[in-house]
């Protein structure tokens, strides 16, 4: 089968926080973001929609982020917040403390010298190299997931199938990009499977969910979707990496299942965004799948009323915590499920869609990254992730 694509990058405005010795001239701009919680928000994402926001010559993308207070410029990003081909909002990182808020000035690029050079990034990809593999990471994590040419491997008998929807973790442990990487050492006869001193892919997806991948559970059976037919990478830059894939439909008993996956993912998190879009007849209930060894070992701990599942246990020579948060309008419960049977135990979140999508964050933690020591450390890191899900920091523009 071949695979469609339409790859559109997006430009992208990369700005190293620097304290610049001219002093540019400001637009009459300024966004102020609130934190409403009672907690610090440490290097979250603000997305300010470009709607209304207009310079001299129409130039969106000379638009840079000033703190007021430091006049240090933030890394930006214009990006496309709904995946309809079109610009809509710019991105940086903030700062904020608890229970407070904090003012940017928007200010012309042609007035700043400043050369771009971001130092971490996020990226994603196809790759074709490894069968089909569609790939994204940041500067803390990486996923994969599977495409038809992986499906009629494993349907032929062949090496290098796969059949799965489910989403693979690659374990790093460094924060710059290793994705092209390790596909090309790999293919030189240097493993990915083995940790050279980056890390390495040893989470096993097999059948399972793995990582967040979704299902509809009926009379006690599983059903899923196989593997994307169709990707679109919509963006990559120092702030953000979105894509698209496309499901063939599915069964689900009697209902035919049609799906689009959404999925970025922001740098400094550990958890992908997954938005998941149904046509009619839309499902009343999805599952999003943890998978969890069979045997007694590891933890499940949740937090059904904020919003966030985990499971923490042994992995090979170290720990591994995975996690799936959702905002409390999808959400339906969860059921941890352990069977002997080999790929089929999981933590199963319950999903209700509304207006026929469902919106989750799905992740992990390797205690090997210096990130995670403990299953504490994971659930305290998916609790403060939850909080923000919840109570979105509050961006506003003034004149």
């Amino acid at each position: 089968m071949t695979i469609l694509k339409n790859t559109k990058r997006i430009s992208c405005l990369f700005l190293l926080g620097l304290i610049i010795s001219c002093t540019p001239t400001p637009l009459e701009r300024t966004v102020t973001v609130k934190n409403g919680l009672d907690k610090g928000r440490q290097d979250e994402t603000v997305t300010v929609p470009l709607d209304g926001l207009k310079m001299e010559g129409g130039g969106l993308r000379d638009l840079l982020v000033q703190d007021t207070e430091t006049g240090e410029y933030a890394f930006t990003q214009l990006t496309d917040t709904d995946g309809d081909g079109t610009t809509d909002a710019l991105i940086f990182k903030s700062h904020v403390p608890a229970l407070s808020e904090k003012k940017y000035r928007l200010v012309a690029a042609s007035q700043v010298e400043v050369k771009p050079h971001p130092t971490i990034t996020t990226y994603s990809r196809f790759v074709p190299e490894r069968i089909d593999d569609y790939t994204w990471e940041n500067d803390r994590v990486a996923f994969r997931t599977y495409g038809p040419e992986a499906k009629r491997l494993f349907k032929e008998g062949k090496r290098g199938g796969t059949l799965s929807s489910g989403i693979d973790c690659w374990l790093k442990r460094v924060d710059y990009p290793i994705i092209d990487k390790w596909y090309k050492l790999d293919k030189e006869g240097k493993s990915y499977h083995t940790d050279h001193g980056e890390g390495l892919d040893n989470y096993h997806v097999g059948s399972s969910r793995g990582c967040g991948g979704i299902g509809i559970r009926k009379d006690e059976t599983l059903y899923v979707s196989d593997n994307f037919i169709k990707y679109n990478r919509l963006e990559t830059g120092p702030l953000r990496t979105s894509f698209e894939l496309d499901y063939a439909p599915w069964k689900a008993g009697e209902m035919l299942v049609k799906e689009k996956k959404r999925i970025s993912l922001d740098l400094g998190n550990n958890l992908s965004k997954i938005e998941v879009y149904f046509e009619p007849p839309y499902p009343e209930e999805i599952v999003a799948g943890l998978a969890i060894p069979e045997q007694e070992d590891g933890l499940v701990n949740a937090d059904e009323e904020a919003g966030w599942f985990s499971f923490w246990g042994k992995h090979e020579d170290s720990e591994l915590g995975i996690g799936i948060v959702a905002a409390p309008e999808y959400l339906n419960g969860y059921t941890g499920y352990r069977v002997a049977e080999k790929e089929k135990s999981h933590l199963f979140v319950h999903l209700k869609p509304v207006d026929g999508k469902i919106i989750y964050y799905t992740g992990f933690g390797w205690k090997k990254s210096g990130l995670f020591e403990n299953q504490q450390q994971w659930d305290e890191y998916l609790a403060c992730f939850a909080a923000g899900v919840a109570s979105p920091l509050q961006v506003s523009v003034q004149k």
